[in-house]
């Protein structure tokens, strides 16, 4: 289990993804906002590092155009920001199973699919997902995905402009800064049953990096690239309620 995706969504203005794009680039990250998948309803522009990204959601009409329902929704009463952080597996129907033994009320595994042509079309997508609930007393969802064999090898030539070009190679870790109520703790330690207690929260640890929840007021997530340079310039860039470490 590593991490792979995360879902910002953002309001419908340009002048958000252009002073993005100038800010990444500034630290070695390209960034091109008019590149990702879409249809009429919604636009993703997607921030490539090494094979994992941040994506960048914009709503364009009310129905949403065949995004994740229950995200229009929350879309349409103003919220903004993280919606969720994808973790990749390769035993989905596993971990499905485990949940629910817990009670945490899932939805899927479930094949993504997008409609076209007034849904006279359908495209299934090669990856299966699975959708939790938000932390409880926040928005924050974690979900996880799993590819259709080889696939990963096949996208790797759509994974672009990609910040591996300049040496920055992937995201390492992630620190979720949350509100940690004893019903948020209680539901994190049945996700994560091998979490470690810290003096703040706790510690998740991954196949390629960890994930470490602190107790805060608030929703901020940071995330931390890795560098194949030591001694390269580092900074930050902030998104809504995330930033990232380079």
């Amino acid at each position: 289990m590593v991490l792979d995706h995360f879902v910002i969504h953002i309001d419908d203005d340009p002048a958000i993804l252009d002073a993005l794009k100038s800010r990444l680039g500034a630290h070695g990250v390209p960034f091109e906002p008019g590149w990702g998948k879409g249809t009429k309803g919604f636009k993703a522009a997607n921030i490539w590092i090494g094979r994992q990204y941040f994506e960048i959601m914009r709503i364009l009409r009310p129905d949403g155009g065949g995004w994740v329902p229950h995200w229009v929704e929350r879309h349409h009463q103003g919220r903004r920001g993280l919606y969720c952080i994808f973790l990749k597996t390769g035993r989905l129907n596993e971990i499905a199973e485990n949940l629910r033994a817990t009670d945490i009320a899932i939805k899927g595994p479930e094949r993504i699919i997008y409609r076209a042509l007034l849904g006279l079309l359908k495209k299934p997508m090669p990856w299966r997902v699975l959708y939790l609930p938000p932390v409880p007393g926040t928005d924050l969802e974690f979900g996880f995905i799993e590819y259709d064999p080889g696939l990963e090898a096949q996208l790797k030539s759509h994974m672009v402009p990609n910040a591996e070009e300049n040496g920055i190679t992937g995201i390492s870790d992630a620190r979720l800064c949350l509100p940690l109520s004893d019903e948020a703790r209680s539901f994190l330690l049945r996700l994560f049953p091998g979490a470690r207690g810290t003096a703040n929260g706790m510690t998740v640890s991954l196949a390629e990096g960890s994930i470490h929840i602190e107790n805060a007021g608030h929703v901020h997530a940071h995330f931390h690239a890795k560098s194949e340079d030591a001694g390269r310039k580092t900074g930050a860039v902030t998104l809504e309620n995330v930033t990232l470490h380079l």
